[in-house]
Formats: structure tokens, sequence, C-alpha cells
């Protein structure tokens, strides 16, 4: 679920799924503001798009069968029948775990019933209705909730039933979620970076060229005068001020709005003798449904390099693994390092394209791109 501006509306993505064509495309009025569509966004994924004033209202209900979704606004689910059956928390768990750069927080809950639930993220918090469940063991459960990096959750009470629970997040968070076949257990995984990690000289002594597709007389792909030469070298200034923090000597073969011809990149670059090479692009397509991220690479000595960034991408940005694969792009084809082309999404994309202009996404495909390096050059051997 995410929520899109201009105009307002809410997207709700369904994964396993196929509309029947009676439905697909349609609009349906809501009321005399509002309206729904439902499309086959991909071969087994629905997208229903809610456009209203109030987008930000609307939720998503799972039955406790796992078969029902009831996309409804918060403040018109007065009347309506959620469940036929209460449930009890039975029990209540936080793991919490480190990885590079991460903290990982595993929330288990386990119910002697299926539950009937909803999911609702924003920037600031996570927000889990629990329609079903009898409040017996509340107070118990917040205990068990509220530790760690979870002690400022928030648990409520709802109505005669059901219990709210809010945990605070950032815009970086990464959350999954999962329940099992019975709808007996739900388990969320928390996702966040470490704040004020030292990671200074990982890539000492290291030599790197960051490679902004296209500039000046060529703007690469264009949609609605947005210009993918303006936002390659927005994610490249950001990585390369990452890498430096690093300890890293960087070089970047445009820093600002110039054309640069291919065969100069690759010299510029091979002059320099770094030790890998990573260039910067956005894709594009006719079809305005494809979207996702792929990396490019075409020398052996590559596929490692190609294999760790893309890893590192598609962790920390919640899009389409589009793959990693073996192209004859010139300047990955012609330089004498490992080299790698990134296609950071699809311009041709109207989400995508909205998204990759703001300041955030573009700081976290840097973050991304960083930490597959850092990552890449751990692997050899090198702290």
């Amino acid at each position: 679920v995410f929520y899109l501006s201009n105009p307002s509306r809410v997207v709700f993505d369904i994964p396993n799924a196929v509309s029947t064509a009676r439905i697909r495309t349609q609009s349906f009025k809501l009321s005399e503001n509002e309206t729904a569509k439902i499309g086959q966004f991909e071969p087994t994924k629905i997208r229903v798009v809610i456009t209203s004033p109030d987008a930000d209202k609307y939720k998503a209900v799972y039955s406790s069968d796992l078969q029902n979704i009831l996309i409804v606004r918060e403040d018109r689910m007065k009347g309506i029948k959620l469940y036929a059956n209460t449930s009890k928390m039975l029990s209540a768990n936080v793991k919490t775990k480190n990885e590079y750069r991460n903290t990982i927080d595993t929330l288990s809950l386990d119910f002697s019933e299926p539950i009937v639930h909803s999911l609702k993220r924003t920037n600031n918090e996570i927000e889990i209705d629990l329609y079903n469940i009898t409040q017996d063991n509340l107070l118990l459960n917040t205990k068990k909730i509220k530790t760690g990096n979870l002690k400022n959750t928030v648990i409520k009470r709802l109505d005669e039933n059901g219990i709210k629970i809010i945990i605070p997040i950032t815009k970086e968070t990464v959350l999954d979620c999962l329940e099992n076949l019975q709808a007996t257990k739900l388990v969320l995984t928390i996702k966040n970076p470490i704040q004020n990690q030292s990671l200074t000289n990982n890539l000492n002594q290291k030599i790197i060229i960051i490679d902004p597709g296209h500039g000046g007389n060529d703007p690469g792909a264009m949609r609605n005068n947005v210009l993918e030469k303006d936002i390659t070298l927005e994610i490249a200034k950001l990585v390369v001020r990452k890498l430096k923090q690093q300890g890293a000597t960087v070089y970047m073969t445009r820093n600002d709005d110039t054309f640069v011809s291919l065969n100069d990149r690759v010299v510029f670059s091979n002059n320099k003798k770094p030790d890998i090479f990573v260039s910067v692009h956005i894709n594009a397509c006719e079809n305005e449904s494809v979207h996702g991220i792929e990396t490019h690479y075409f020398k052996e000595d590559s596929l490692d390099f190609a294999k760790h960034v893309h890893k590192s991408i598609i962790l920390r940005i919640n899009d389409k693994d589009r793959g990693i694969l073996k192209s004859r792009f010139y300047v990955i084809r012609n330089t004498d390092m490992p080299a790698i082309l990134l296609e950071l999404g699809f311009i041709s994309n109207e989400e995508e394209r909205k998204l990759m202009q703001t300041p955030e996404k573009q700081n976290a495909f840097a973050d991304a791109i960083t930490e597959g390096i850092i990552n890449y050059f751990k692997n050899m051997g090198v702290k």
C-alpha cells in the first residue's frame, strides 16, 4: 500500500491474483469525489487505485480465511460486521539482531483462532488493527511487545474486542509482514538503519569512477519534462559524497550538465586506473506499466560486483527485481576495471518517475549503491 498526490490517491497491490475481464480497467464511483479502478498490473498482481481527497483514510482489512479483502475508509467502518468468531493472543515475542548498517526487529504474534486484521503504514508509524482479538491478556502482551527498539510502541483497545498496535518508524524503515496459512500467526520484520554508526575508511585507498548517464545536449530518456540526465546526476553526486565518507577516492565522468561522449568516459576512466566503475541510468519503455530495477554487466570479472550492488538495491528499494543482465553497453564493455551499469527504475512509469525525483528516494538509491560497493570489497577480504 502506498499513497500518491496530485491527485490524492491510494494504491493497493494484491499479489498472486488475477482480475476478471468484467471489472478490469473499469472505473467505479464510490462517492461524489471518489473513484476506484481495478487493473491487472502484472500477470499475477492486481492493482486497485482509489482516488479521493481523503486517500490516507483508506485501509485494507484481511479476512480470517485470507480469501477476502475489504478496502474501506476508517471513518465508514461503523456497522460493518468484520468477524464471526473471536480469538485470543497466545504469545507475543520480539527478537532483535544487528546486521551491517541495520537493526532488524521481528515481532511474532500467535493466536488461538484465525484473525481479522489490517495493516497501515505511513512515514511515521505502522498501525496494526487486530479486530477480533479478545483483550484478556492485553497488559501481559503489552509488556512483551514494548521492549528494546519497540519500547515506544503504543497498544490501544478497540471497542468491545480488538486491539490497535502503533509502532513508530522512519521513512527509511523497511517493513515486511507475513502470516501463516491458518491466519493464526502474524510476523512483522522491521528493518531500520543504525544511526550514527561509524563506517569511515571502509574504502580507504580505493579508487572509484561514478558515471552519471547522459548530460548536456543528450537528455537521455524523457517523460513529462522529467529528464534522465538530471536524475542520474543527483543520485551520482549523493553516491560520491557517501563513498568519500568511507575513505574512497572518487571521480565523476561529469559533475554538471555537460555532454561527455561514451568514448571520452571510457578514456577518462581507464586513465584513472580505478578499482571499479559504476554507470547510473534510468530506464524507459513504451509500455508505461513496466517498472523495476536492473543491473547490467559485460565482463566476467564484473559479475560478482554486479551481484553485490544489485542485492543491496533490491533489499533497500521496494520495487520489482528485473534481474542482473549481461549486456553490451559501451562503457561497461570497454572499461578495463570491473564495471556495471544500473537502471534505477523506469522514467516512463508514472509512479516510479514521481518517486525517483524525490530527495528521499534519491538518497535511498545512493545508500544502497554505497552499501553494495562496500559489501563487494568486504567480500574480497578488504576491510
